[in-house]
């Protein structure tokens, strides 16, 4: 186990008995006891048809309500899952959402704030540039190893579309971009879509400090909810997300949404394990 997951689990709560049920391994295509498994039951279901968004365009309901239940808009297909695959396993996740008026700013990300004061920050309607290509690119290969699957053209070519807005933060040095996020803005919740930024800049902390603007940005506008993608705490690069109060998980079993301050039942929550298909 990596020792980052170790450490965090350690100060939520974890003992190291825990820790060790945790971590059990999930891969595909295993023999246990005798019986073949072929891979966990995961959740993946899909309301978009035919790139129309149909849908969603004759709902009545507002965005926010899609939100509660863990969908999301990628590429052309508006979603909701609860798996993802790390270091060759499968490993449940769950959508996280803020309380908007349970958050606080710690010392540390106002010293980030301050820090950043010789920035200049835009928040405008989304718009794509190269400069925004280029800076997106580099981020991802020199953070995950490889290059985007989709120019970020086309990954947002469908969701202009999308019932929402659709807004771009961009932080520049002097006249360069260094930072950029996107988020789309509902009733009264708004979705941290993604964000990337210049890896050279680490001292400023760019990827904390989009997030805090992206929050200063909701709570300006009178919002009550912030989400922010998915957690799961076997990888590491989604912890930051615990640093941010008002946090709360999509607890899946109950339709409903826990506090993380809610130790026991997050506990057992980030400790569950998707259920295993037996061959036919």
């Amino acid at each position: 186990m990596e020792s980052k997951v170790f450490e965090f689990l350690l100060r939520i709560g974890f003992t190291v008995d825990d820790i060790e049920e945790f971590y059990e391994e999930n891969y595909d295509f295993v023999e246990k006891d005798g019986r073949k498994t072929r891979g966990p039951d995961c959740l993946y279901a899909i309301v978009q048809e035919d790139e129309d968004w149909v849908e969603l365009s004759e709902s009545d309901k507002p965005i926010e309500a899609y939100w509660e239940e863990g969908w999301v808009a990628d590429f052309a297909l508006f979603q909701r899952n609860n798996y993802d695959v790390y270091q060759g396993s499968y490993r449940k996740t769950f959508p996280t959402r803020y309380k908007l008026p349970n958050f606080k700013l710690t010392k540390s990300m106002c010293r980030i704030l301050k820090k950043n004061e010789d920035l200049k920050t835009i928040i405008r309607p989304l718009r794509i540039t190269p400069a925004k290509s280029n800076l997106r690119d580099i981020y991802h290969f020199l953070r995950f190893g490889e290059t985007p699957q989709k120019s970020l053209l086309e990954h947002y070519k469908y969701i202009v579309n999308y019932p929402t807005k659709l807004m771009e933060l961009c932080i520049f040095k002097e006249n360069s971009l260094v930072a950029c996020s996107i988020f789309e803005v509902g009733n009264y919740a708004i979705y941290g879509n993604t964000g990337f930024w210049d890896l050279n800049e680490k001292s400023r902390s760019l990827g904390t400090l989009t997030i805090l603007l992206e929050i200063q940005y909701a709570l300006k506008h009178n919002m009550f909810y912030y989400y922010l993608g998915h957690f799961y705490a076997q990888n590491p690069n989604y912890h930051y997300k615990t640093r941010f109060s008002g946090l709360e998980l999509y607890d899946w079993d109950h339709d409903y949404w826990v506090d993380f301050n809610c130790r026991p039942r997050i506990k057992e929550m980030l400790k569950q394990k998707l259920p295993r298909r037996k061959y036919d």
